[in-house]
């Protein structure tokens, strides 16, 4: 029951942090420098579902609002290095600490619980780089701070240009398959997931992706794409992260079932700009399955 109600703890955390991007071929047309706050809001069958607000400060996302609850962000050389997070009485509940090589990779990020006052760690994602992949293994820690379990390593390929070809889960024998094109994702297999399990197709504008748009950019620094994928881990739903990472502005995509080919989720994204092309709005509408689920994205700048 203990080692429960620690993993709960650390998916709260994490869905704290954020729950439910190889650099532009070009640079777009656009300035991003003075980006200062986006909001989401999140509908579900056009009922409110959640409002979330991210704070940005000379070029990095400072803070995320989820409408009581918040994670503040601290940095250091140019990346994220700890979330601090915070229940809506403003009382710390939780810390991910991130540590970096020479090259921004992610190497390692401990997640800890924080009550009374008191930290416990409870469990730590190591990355090790050889060649054309990446491992991430999992390991879990007592209340007295010694290891209770490592996962099974899961692992993470790489094309030439340092996009994410393919994912193995192999705890439970499942993995992705991401094929590339202008640097954007093209297709997807999933497999080993149950109910997830399908394949994707996805279209791009002919639009350079802005810095606003990438905004992960501004709490993962230069090798973005890749360590917001080792931070989230999502698993049979990957794609709904990866198809945004692309070097062009995502227009929609449509995934389907491998057990019943009228299950399907679709996307359609529409985009407005100011007068000086800096991205101002992003509409998703999403069917999932049966259940419309919509983001509106709002950009505010200096």
């Amino acid at each position: 029951m203990k080692k429960l109600e620690r993993v709960l703890i650390v998916v709260a955390v994490l869905i704290l942090t954020y729950s439910c991007e190889n650099e532009p071929i070009n640079d777009p047309v656009v300035n991003s420098e003075q980006l200062t706050f986006i909001q989401e809001v999140f509908t579900i069958n056009n009922q409110s579902a959640s409002t979330i607000g991210f704070t940005f400060d000379n070029n990095q996302n400072t803070k995320i609002d989820y409408g009581g609850s918040r994670a503040e962000q601290f940095f250091s050389n140019g990346t994220m290095n700890s979330i601090q997070n915070f229940d809506a009485n403003n009382v710390q509940i939780g810390e991910l600490n991130f540590s970096y090589n020479d090259s921004k990779q992610l190497t390692e990020i401990s997640i800890s619980s924080i009550e009374n006052g008191t930290t416990t760690l409870q469990s730590k994602l190591v990355f090790e780089y050889a060649a054309n992949q990446i491992t991430s293994t999992r390991t879990y820690y007592t209340m007295d701070g010694s290891i209770d379990e490592i996962d099974s390593t899961n692992i993470f390929t790489i094309n030439g240009a340092n996009q994410i070809i393919r994912f193995d889960d192999t705890g439970i024998d499942a993995f992705w398959e991401a094929t590339y094109a202008d640097g954007d994702l093209s297709t997807i297999l999933v497999s080993g997931y149950g109910n997830k399990d399908g394949s994707g197709n996805f279209t791009h504008t002919v639009n350079l992706a802005s810095d606003s748009y990438q905004k992960e950019k501004f709490r993962f620094g230069p090798e973005w794409k890749n360590n917001i994928m080792l931070f989230n881990q999502v698993g049979g739903y990957s794609f709904k992260q990866l198809a945004e990472l692309g070097t062009h502005y995502l227009s929609g995509y449509t995934y389907t079932s491998a057990s019943d080919s009228n299950m399907q989720i679709t996307l359609s994204v529409t985009y407005e700009f100011d007068n000086l092309n800096r991205l101002t709005k992003q509409t998703k509408n999403k069917l999932f399955f049966q259940s419309a689920h919509d983001h509106v994205l709002t950009y505010d700048y200096q």
